[in-house]
Order: structure tokens, then sequence, then C-alpha cells
């Protein structure tokens, strides 16, 4: 089941499911109803140009309400969730004028709009007591940590910091002219170094046909000038292209549904944990599996203090979210928006707040 079918990631990712073969189902689920609906039906139409055949089937979903997805959840019994949605998308800042951006992105003053459907979603599969893996698509790095201490953790997430590690197993094949399969590509990382990748700290290990090359590459040299967000950038319009997005996100989905017991390069959020882990994936879970040269305790502090990129000082046992100062000051600067702690209790109020004041901004830049 891919909950947030319209979106973009979404959309790709049903896109991509629909042409493997073994998936003997898609449900596609929205609340746009229209929009869902055609989604479901272009991949299913594109599918059989290929041969594919796949059964996909739109259901509508408005995660806001629990009772209907916890009964949606039920009568589909999915084996995997893609949950995908958000009230906000990421590059919301970036529309403001290009002076301002850096002091409206970090990512964790969104948390409202990123934490709050989630946490629904999360409730109703509780309530459905089916057997069903989450894999969450919305900020998992923090997102995921807040619902592991309310006892409700996706297995994973997805995407941010795997991405750098997919751009590292491209230039490291290119370079050393190995086949991609006999590079290996083992990271720790938070989702601020995919928006900032020469913030420190990030930990990296590369194998090439089973050999440590680690030492032979700067692997932030190796990252430079690809395609991705380094700095301020003002988009006139929402990026149309997430497709390498979407596709780290199917890996990992297909993984579990076809419990393959693959280890992952690097998979946020694995159950509840901050940042980014080298873990395998299967139909029972996630189990984070860390390679020679670093413990799950010094990975944990490098993703802990990494989130502070994001403006995340620290998260309490209660899902309360501490934000540091300076960035919330400067978050105020911009929107008006007075926020140094989050608690769940506040969080639709928080996102409506968060949402008006970013109109008017935009509104006043325009």
């Amino acid at each position: 089941m891919v909950i947030g079918a319209a979106g973009g990631v979404g959309r790709d990712v049903i896109n991509y499911l629909s042409t493997t073969p073994g998936v003997a189902k898609i449900v596609a689920a929205d609340v746009n109803e229209e929009a869902g609906r055609k989604v479901a039906d272009d991949a299913a139409r594109s599918a059989s140009y290929l041969g594919y055949f796949t059964n996909i089937e739109f259901k509508k979903c408005d995660l806001f309400d629990i009772p209907g997805t916890t009964e949606l959840l039920r009568e589909a019994k999915p084996v995997v969730v893609l949950q995908a949605t958000t009230l906000g998308s990421w590059w919301t800042s970036h529309l403001l004028p290009e002076g301002l951006v850096k002091k409206a992105s970090p990512l964790g003053m969104w948390l409202p709009n990123h934490l709050t459907l989630p946490l629904k979603l999360m409730q109703a599969v509780k309530q459905s007591g089916i057997d069903t893996k989450v894999v969450n698509c919305s900020f998992p790095d923090a997102v995921n940590v807040v619902l592991g201490k309310l006892g409700m953790a996706p297995v994973c997430g997805g995407g941010n910091f795997d991405l750098i590690c997919g751009i590292i197993h491209h230039r490291v094949s290119q370079s050393l002219g190995v086949p991609t399969r006999d590079v290996k590509v083992f990271g720790v990382g938070d989702h601020s170094h995919y928006t900032s990748a020469m913030a420190k700290p990030w930990w990296i290990k590369i194998l090439a046909e089973d050999r440590d090359v680690t030492s032979r590459f700067d692997a932030r040299e190796l990252i430079k000038g690809t395609n991705f967000y380094t700095g301020p950038v003002h988009f006139d319009a929402s990026p149309k292209e997430q497709t390498y997005t979407s596709a780290a996100y199917t890996k990992n989905v297909l993984s579990i549904y076809f419990d393959d017991g693959r280890i992952h390069s690097c998979i946020p959020g694995p159950n509840g944990l901050p940042g980014g882990y080298p873990t395998r994936l299967n139909a029972k879970g996630a189990e984070v599996v860390m390679p020679e040269g670093i413990t799950l305790e010094e990975a944990k502090k490098i993703n802990e203090e990494s989130r502070r990129n994001d403006g995340i000082e620290t998260i309490r046992n209660d899902g309360t979210v501490i934000y540091i100062r300076k960035v919330a000051e400067d978050f105020k600067d911009v929107l008006g928006y007075e926020c140094y702690e989050l608690k769940i209790d506040e969080l639709e109020e928080r996102a409506l707040e968060l949402n008006s004041l970013m109109k008017k901004a935009l509104s006043k830049y325009k």
C-alpha cells in the first residue's frame, strides 16, 4: 500500500512497483480521489505495455480519519505500507527569496508538517492489529525517532544520506573501472548531510571487490558537482523529478516484501534510531548491521550531533522536540513563527500556524 499516491514520490514508487516481477497487488491510497485514481490507472496502463499486469487498486485514505484508516488497513492487510504524505513539502522554504532560504530551511523547524500524518498512520496501524511494516518517507531521520519514543516506530525510512552513498558508489565504480555490483558502500549520516553535504560529522566505508578502498578516496570530493542540493537554491516551482529518491524508497519496500535480507548502504530511522545506518531489511523488519571500524553507539553519536544542522537540540523521551535557540530565532525572524520546543499534543495547531505564516510570507515576497 502506498499512502500519498498522488504525490511525486508516491506516484514514482507505484510506477516502479508496477513493473517489478512478483509484486502481486498494489493499493494506491490518497485523500485526493481523482488524482489518486489517475495515478493508479496510468501505472496499470503503462505497465501493461511492458507486459506486466499488476493488480493496482485505488482506495481513498484520509489520515486525519484514524478510524477510517484503521478499517482500510484491516481490509487490505498490506505486507508493506509506504507512507508518502506530508502537510508541506521539503522544498517549500526554497520558494522564499534566496537571502532568506538558509534561515528558513532547517527541516527540524518544519517537523509539524512532517510528523502529523505519520503519527496518525502509526496510531491506525496500532489500532488495526494487523502485522504490516511501515516505511516512512517523511523526514524519517527525526520523525521515526519521535514515533519510536511513543512506541510506534516505523520499520525505517529511506533516501537522505543513502542518496549520498549512491553517488559515492557510482563514482567509485567509474574511477576504478569496477562493475557497480562489485562495489559496496556503507555509511552513517543524517538527513542534514544531504542538504549540506560538507557538514560534519559523517562516516563512510567503501569496498571494491571485497577490498577496503576507503583511504583511496576523499568522499566529499566524490560528491562535488552532483545533482543534489548543497546550498541555497531558489525554485520558481516545485521540483518535478525525484526519481532517484523514489527508487531508494522502492528498494527498501521490496527488500521487506521479498524478504531478501539485503544489507543496504544507509537506511534512515531504522526502528526509531536517529539518522541512517547500514541496515538489513527483511520480512521481520530492520536490523542495523555495523561494519568493522565503527560501533552502533559511535554511529548514534554522529547522527545525534549531525541533526543539530537541522535545528534539533534533542528529542525527549515523551517525544518533545527541543530546538537550538539560535536556529529557532532565525526561523522566527523570517516567518514570525515562535517555537523553541514542539510537543506532541500541539502538532496540528503548530502545522496550521506554520503553513499560514508561510503563505503570508510568500505573498509578501511575491
